[in-house]
């Protein structure tokens, strides 16, 4: 699928959408060209906000897993945009995979009289209700150790957005679904994400006390967030000071690490990382290459695009895969990248933001090439005279026309004078 494609490509839409909005979109169509793709429509305000550049990295970013099997996990895990939509020549809305049939099972989405058997995902928020709520909704009953498998899942996910420097933000009830017999889980809106930090997001229910709105989200908050998102799982309880005291009667490095998630001792960037606590969970990360000096190997703005690429965060993440000083990408085979530096933009994120610094510079001696949008041009090739003729020492100044012209009409003038007193004398 091409990166970029016109919204023409994608086949006659519906009137009216299959999804209806939310959030930033006017809505979710199914794309006849396309099947087993949505295409979600951003709405104006998202329209003018949107830097192409940032979101072509983003779509761009799986490329990242050599492992072709870490790569499926996350295709199978995620709706990753496939291709930045353009109507004359300007972003209106993203490509995405729909979640896959096997997310879809049988289940009651009410145990009201007469009740419907639907068949469709399910969302993660159920998975803080207990089974006897499931079973009346039949949905299996989970187990610790389904749970436990979940969580899982959904770390292993989080993890490779925090190692490749994207603030989700969007971690809730909302938008993820559950599997509930291979108890795997589908994560979706990642359009939405940005490089570094990015304005608010609220979330209801899933508010950090240590960043509150208007202070920008960041991944400290996505460590919050999908800390108490983990917790509700494993604990079957619904209010952050309910899971608190469940985590605090349980014992092990798991409960440990999310409440030290939840908390921080109030000090948000002393929270454990997603990568420590996938580590406590038994969870191989996803293993990322280092970064190129745009964040995607091989990668550049197309022509019209704003040249700008989203900073890296800060070096939080302990016990990495890919180099502390710039988690994510390496440069393909085929791109003689070097080591990244990531230039901050004036905003930090898809969809703006504030800048972030960027890391520090790297102890490896190759050099690091310039960006291409701030490179100089090359100096011109010397010409074959230029070659042959040895510069000259010395050159004739050209000459001072008027101020030539100016003496001789006073030579003229005084000739004149002098003529005219002769012929009045004699």
């Amino acid at each position: 699928m091409p990166p970029v494609m016109e919204v023409s490509q994608l086949g006659v839409l519906s009137d009216t959408p299959d999804f209806k909005p939310a959030g930033e979109s006017l809505g979710v169509w199914r794309t006849p060209n396309f099947p087993g793709y949505l295409f979600k429509k951003y709405n104006a305000e998202v329209c003018r906000k949107v830097d192409p550049a940032v979101l072509d990295r983003l779509i761009q970013q799986p490329h990242v897993l050599s492992d072709p099997s870490e790569a499926a996990f996350l295709a199978a895990s995620t709706s990753w945009p496939a291709s930045r939509i353009i109507e004359q020549q300007r972003t209106v809305g993203v490509i995405m995979p729909e979640a896959p049939p096997r997310m879809s099972v049988n289940w009651l989405p009410r145990s009201y009289t007469n009740p419907t058997v639907r068949h469709g995902p399910i969302p993660i928020d159920y998975l803080a209700k207990n089974d006897d709520w499931l079973e009346q909704r039949q949905i299996p009953r989970q187990s610790a150790a389904d749970r436990d498998a979940l969580c899982r899942s959904l770390v292993r996910v989080a993890c490779f957005f925090e190692q490749c420097g994207l603030v989700y933000a969007d971690w809730s009830y909302a938008n993820a679904f559950w599997q509930p017999y291979e108890h795997t889980v589908y994560i979706f809106d990642i359009d939405g994400s940005s490089y570094g930090p990015r304005p608010h997001v609220f979330t209801s229910e899933f508010e950090d006390p240590l960043t509150p709105d208007p202070q920008p989200v960041d991944n400290y908050t996505d460590r919050y967030r999908l800390a108490l998102l983990v917790g509700r799982i494993i604990t079957v309880r619904r209010s952050q000071p309910d899971v608190k005291a469940a985590l605090a009667q349980m014992a092990g490095p798991v409960p440990q690490t999310l409440l030290a998630m939840l908390s921080g001792s109030g000090d948000r960037t002393a929270r454990p990382t997603l990568t420590q606590l996938a580590k406590v969970l038994g969870v191989l990360a996803l293993q990322t290459k280092p970064i190129d000096k745009t964040g995607v190997g091989g990668w550049r703005p197309t022509k019209g695009q704003s040249g700008h690429f989203a900073p890296s965060r800060p070096n939080t993440t302990a016990t990495v895969t890919s180099p502390p000083a710039a988690p994510g990408w390496r440069p393909r085979r085929d791109f003689k990248g070097g080591r990244p530096t990531h230039p901050p933009p004036a905003n930090g994120g898809l969809f703006g933001g504030r800048a972030v610094a960027p890391p520090q510079p790297s102890d490896r001696s190759e050099p690091t090439p310039v960006l291409p949008a701030f490179r100089l041009p090359p100096p011109p090739p010397p010409t074959t005279t230029s070659m042959r003729t040895p510069p000259t020492t010395s050159s004739t100044p050209s000459p001072d026309w008027p101020a030539k012209i100016g003496g001789m009409f006073v030579i003229a003038f005084v000739v004149g004078l002098l003529f005219l007193c002769g012929y009045l004398i004699f």
